[in-house]
């Protein structure tokens, strides 16, 4: 509702209007990355939100995307890129762990990230 006028308006362009959590499903869910870069263009706040969460979007849209999923001498990219995105991820837990900063458990151990 308008404060001065008292009218409710609907706004123009709807997405904006989504809680964050649901604009970043609607990134994670679509098909292709140029789809995704040109969606981040429209405004400062769909900006945002995706360069915040742009790891989680691009893991999510790369198995998707016909250039790196199999329509092109990429095919391998999507498979490659989560492979190292999970090792990345694997090597902060266990620098996050010796600093003290996450607990040790049982599963660490076993897989040797620390020493028990």
């Amino acid at each position: 509702m308008h404060p001065s006028t008292g009218v409710y308006r609907e706004p123009a362009f709807p997405l904006l209007s989504l809680p964050i959590e649901l604009v970043e499903n609607v990134y994670k869910s679509l098909d292709s990355f140029d789809t995704a870069v040109k969606l981040a263009t429209t405004s400062m706040f769909m900006h945002t939100i995706f360069k915040r969460q742009k790891a989680a979007i691009y893991l999510s849209i790369l198995p998707c995307d016909p250039v790196f999923n199999g329509a092109s001498r990429f095919a391998s990219f999507a498979e490659q890129a989560i492979a190292i995105y999970e090792a990345e991820q694997k090597d902060l837990r266990v620098a996050e762990r010796k600093k003290g900063l996450l607990p040790i458990d049982g599963a660490s151990c076993a897989r040797g990230e620390v020493q028990c």
